[in-house]
């Protein structure tokens, strides 16, 4: 009994650094590798561009894009458009979630339409 209770004490000690005690870091920013707000600027138009023609192609129907309507970005190894798109085919406009991938090398790869 005597040498259990040192032993949990240095235990208790040596775990304490690592345990989140009353930290807010987490909720006051932004979580790494997670999603982020994107302005529409060139890139998530081209990233726009193709997930309407890979999908047009994949589906094997006449699509356009007619607007984002929202993108945000996430940095993996290249980078995620996670984009809210208005598209119109058959004569009929839909609000779609398309998520595309562009590598380091700039290909990019049709990963989820929604």
């Amino acid at each position: 009994m005597r040498t259990f209770l040192p032993l949990f004490v240095l235990c208790f000690l040596g775990l304490s650094p690592v345990l989140p005690i009353g930290t807010t870091q987490a909720a006051s920013g932004p979580v790494a590798g997670s999603y982020r707000p994107a302005k529409i600027n060139s890139q998530v138009k081209k990233a726009a561009a193709f997930a309407v023609q890979a999908h047009a192609k994949a589906v094997g129907k006449k699509l356009k894009l007619v607007g984002i309507v929202s993108a945000e970005t996430q940095v993996v190894a290249g980078v995620n458009y996670r984009l809210r798109l208005k598209v119109a085919g058959n004569g009929k406009t839909a609000k779609f979630t398309a998520i595309v991938y562009q590598n380091l090398k700039g290909k990019y790869a049709l990963k989820s339409w929604k």
